[in-house]
């Protein structure tokens, strides 16, 4: 790839990151890997230009710099392959679920500022109400620990939403301990046989979009038989968030158990 392409390249990872930064996108793997990416491409582009017009394309340092570059050209395309194959399941998976034979909808937490709930979050809890609302004798757990920032537990803030919007609280359970996806779906399966449930327990997710492949296949791992409900993501955000979730995927696969 030619020197000036990989700059250009590497100039529009940069300006993603800032542009994520003004419209409040936060600082994240899915915004900092663009720019780091952005910088790698840059200075690669630079340094290829650097070797074209200034090294013979006979002496020994051409030879070496055109065989690193077909080393990284390959594995390039080693992960720019996994990445595209990954999107798509992700992609493939995000789509509303009607009505569906289950026992409890989990609705998965995102954060909150101190107390209040997130956008992602309220997007999520929006999304549970219009299908709760739909389905009255449907329970639901709420699901999300106390993280940093927070003054309360996610799952408090998200019944005391539902509650606030009509819910009623007899068919709300709360699940306060948990700090990732993979304990959000174990600690409530643990809670739920403990209420007496028996297994294998069908569960609607309600989580982001982009959330739902890897949420069904931790929660398939924990013995749960899964279905989605997508929550929409803003479309700017998007394709960071796709990228993170892309290593998140990879993690879950290899070491979520």
């Amino acid at each position: 790839m030619a020197g000036r392409t990989l700059i250009i390249i590497g100039l529009i990872g940069i300006l993603d990151f800032i542009f994520l930064l003004l419209v409040g996108g936060g600082i994240n793997f899915g915004t900092l890997f663009p720019a780091g990416a952005g910088i790698l491409l840059v200075a690669w582009g630079y340094f290829k230009l650097k070797i074209q017009y200034s090294v013979h394309e006979r002496s020994s340092w051409y030879s070496m710099f055109k065989r690193f570059e077909k080393i990284v050209t390959l594995f390039i395309m080693i992960w720019l392959a996994s990445f595209i194959w990954i999107v798509t399941l992700i992609f493939m998976s995000a789509h509303p679920t009607n009505k569906v034979d289950a026992d409890y909808m989990i609705v998965l937490g995102s954060g909150l500022h101190d107390d209040q709930l997130t956008l992602t979050l309220l997007e999520r809890l929006n999304t549970s109400i219009d299908y709760l609302s739909k389905y009255p004798d449907l329970p639901v757990v709420v699901t999300g620990g106390k993280g940093f920032g927070e003054t309360i537990s996610e799952a408090e803030a998200m019944k005391k939403y539902l509650v606030e919007q009509g819910i009623n609280k007899e068919r709300i359970l709360t699940e306060d301990q948990s700090t990732s996806t993979m304990e959000n779906f174990r600690f409530s399966k643990d809670m739920l046989l403990k209420k007496g449930e028996k297994e294998p327990l069908k569960i609607l997710i309600v989580t982001s979009d982009f959330h739902l492949f890897r949420a069904k296949l931790l929660a398939r791992r924990i013995g749960f038989e899964p279905t989605g409900l997508p929550a929409k993501t803003p479309i700017y955000v998007l394709p960071n968030l796709y990228i993170r979730e892309y290593f998140a995927v990879v993690k879950s696969f290899l070491f979520d158990r």
